[in-house]
């Protein structure tokens, strides 16, 4: 199982509720706000949050 730390929508994490596994989603992706970053487990159709999005550096895209 993935490090929360490195965890990744499309990984498989253990469910906080039921222990089982389940895929990591991003939800909330395409907001503005910080929640985009957040990552969940859906669980008998609750989302529990299990981390959060390893975060991209608009930097290193930046033309020089």
């Amino acid at each position: 199982m993935p490090e929360t730390e490195r965890l990744q929508a499309g990984d498989v994490y253990p469910c906080p509720r039921c222990r089982a596994p389940h895929v990591v989603e991003q939800p909330y992706r395409d907001r503005s706000t910080a929640e985009r970053n957040h990552l969940y487990v859906t669980c008998r159709g609750a989302h529990y949050f299990v981390g959060v999005a390893p975060r991209v550096d608009d930097r290193s895209t930046a033309d020089a």
